[in-house]
């Protein structure tokens, strides 16, 4: 137990006394509180334009334009337009990604389109595209209300041959309509996705989780390439075989320790934390996949060149083919299978997977099992 301690505050105080380490650490809480600051409504993913000509405020037009300037959040942001050429201008120069031209009497234009579906908004885009189709589906979900009780009106007029009263059938249609709920986000294994589901979530921090793994990764690296250093200069030649092993597994674990404790803190920092425990369980089991891998790659490469070859490969690698910023699996069941050999693929998913938790663990083993044969069989060699 002694011999731990020491080993593992003689690498601490080796790992704290490099600048550049320590700036590595503090960049990830930083940049997060950097970024939960600096975006705003106005620097939304999309502008929508908004244009009626409509000046009544107890008008169904003023009221949807409202209502739709009132959803806007850090991923859409509607706005209104003093004019249709402001909006046409706005749409054509880029500024907005899609505009709507609510017409004067749009109360009159939604009980025409219950009854024969004429067209009652017009739309101002540069090209039909998937995000600007959602932003559709929003602008009419507030409509739909209206719609469907001018459909129920006229079927039970049509059917009973009679003219119902408005006032009670606009009561009872009020007390027997659904709340309104146009998306809902939820994880594999059904829990809910809370910070999708809010109307408030910045997304410019989603892949923080991500570029988390990455960084613990590469401190791990950073500390095989210490060991390196040490190597070269003999310093282990002065340390007893039982202590070198021991130096061999802090100088992953000591690096990789203090980043995944900055990790955990800036998962939190965000938002995005999940059950404490869980997160701790998993960046754990994390973190020993790592120092395995990179133990794999310490014995497979003789020399501290082969070994910094390797880096950018991993570190591109788990940036490109991890579902950091895009699930790759949408694109190519190829390269999906590539990214198995990652350990960042296994540790994304698992917050809401026992499966791939599982996996991760049986990742670490199966590398560490790998890195002592592969040391066995140079020390055998030489």
């Amino acid at each position: 137990m002694k011999e731990l301690r020491t080993c593992f505050l003689l690498w601490t105080k080796r790992i704290l006394k490099r600048p550049l380490f320590l700036f590595t650490l503090l960049l990830m809480p930083c940049a997060v509180l950097f970024l939960q600051n600096c975006q705003t409504e106005d620097d939304a993913l999309l502008n929508v334009a908004l244009y009626t000509s409509g000046t009544d405020a107890e008008s169904e037009e003023m009221k949807l334009l409202s209502q739709l300037i009132s959803l806007s959040n850090r991923s859409i942001h509607f706005y209104k337009c003093d004019s249709k050429e402001q909006l046409l201008q706005d749409v054509t120069s880029g500024y907005a990604n899609c505009g709507y031209l609510i017409p004067e009497h749009l109360d009159d234009a939604l009980q025409k389109y219950a009854k024969d579906h004429t067209p009652f908004l017009t739309t101002i885009r540069p090209k039909k595209e998937i995000t600007t189709n959602i932003v559709d589906e929003i602008v009419l979900s507030k409509s739909y209300k209206e719609i469907s009780y001018y459909i129920v009106r006229d079927f039970l007029n049509t059917k009973t041959g009679n003219t119902l009263d408005n006032a009670q059938l606009q009561k009872l249609f009020e007390k027997h309509s659904s709340s309104e709920l146009l998306f809902q986000f939820e994880y594999a294994d059904g829990a809910q996705n809370e910070l999708l589901n809010q109307s408030e979530t910045n997304f410019m921090l989603m892949p923080i989780r991500g570029i988390v793994a990455v960084l613990v990764l590469l401190s791990c690296m950073s500390g095989a390439l210490v060991w390196y250093s040490d190597q070269k200069n003999k310093l282990l030649l002065l340390i007893p075989d039982k202590k070198q092993q021991l130096f061999r597994f802090f100088s992953l674990f000591v690096p990789g320790l203090f980043a995944a404790c900055a990790g955990i803190i800036t998962i939190f920092l965000t938002g995005i934390a999940e059950n404490p425990l869980k997160e701790i369980l998993l960046m754990t089991v994390y973190l020993l996949a790592c120092i395995s891998l990179v133990n794999l790659l310490r014995n497979c490469c003789s020399k501290r060149e082969y070994f910094l070859a390797t880096i950018p490969f991993f570190l591109l690698a788990s940036l490109i083919l991890c579902p950091v910023f895009v699930d790759i699996r949408s694109f190519s069941a190829g390269l999906a299978n590539i990214n198995k050999l990652l350990p960042a693929t296994y540790y994304l998913y698992a917050l809401h997977s026992t499966e791939e938790l599982l996996w991760l663990l049986t990742y670490a083993i199966l590398a560490f099992a790998l890195s002592c044969l592969v040391r066995k069989i140079r020390t055998s060699r030489s």
